[in-house]
């Protein structure tokens, strides 16, 4: 890769002092969300390597692309087969899609990802405080309850449709269903807490 595709630092004085010429070959960019939700989204610390020797390779807004020894230089103490695996791994997650390309290096497509990124962690999700008992409670309270999940229920759908509708927009029909689940589970979740 030039020296000119590499992210470069532009008038920041501070990374330079901090950093130093251990700047000349350019940085990575890695959103803090990222590292704060690895447990969440169930990334290992080889699969983070990974990630970030992606990231490396991702300017402007064309998506990545690289030859598996070029990641695996990026990541030392990775065979390719386990860089491989590593890239496996994070698209069964749906964090990656890898395209592939005839006599050419793959393409990552990094948006599900960005997706993830910005979806409400599972752990920010509210937990049930109490569960409804309806054998203890009387048909009155049953009522009034199953009228307000059903209320509920029915305001989640329609934000939930909302909100599938403009993914699908911007990012196609496969991320748009990919979301759709997320917020179906988080209407579960909403439903019983």
């Amino acid at each position: 890769m030039s020296k000119q595709n590499r992210p470069t630092v532009q008038g920041s004085n501070a990374l330079k002092e901090k950093w130093g010429s251990g700047l000349s070959d350019g940085f990575v960019p890695v959103p803090i969300t990222l590292l704060n939700r690895l447990g969440d989204l169930k990334i290992s610390t080889a699969e983070l390597s990974v990630l970030i020797a992606l990231l490396s390779f991702w300017h402007e807004k064309a998506m990545p692309y690289a030859l598996l020894e070029t990641i695996c230089k990026r990541c030392p103490q990775s065979s390719i087969s386990a860089v491989r695996k590593h890239l496996g791994s994070l698209e069964t997650k749906h964090l990656i899609n890898r395209v592939y390309r005839k006599n050419r290096s793959t393409v990552y497509d990094l948006k599900p990802l960005v997706l993830a990124l910005n979806s409400k962690p599972a752990s920010s999700l509210t937990t049930p405080k109490r569960v409804l008992n309806l054998e203890e409670s009387s048909g009155r309270d049953r009522a009034r309850s199953s009228g307000r999940i059903d209320s509920r229920i029915n305001n989640i759908k329609n934000e939930t449709q909302a909100i599938g509708d403009i993914v699908k927009q911007r990012y196609g029909s496969r991320y748009g269903n990919l979301i759709a689940i997320v917020l179906v589970q988080s209407l579960i979740i909403s439903v019983i807490s």
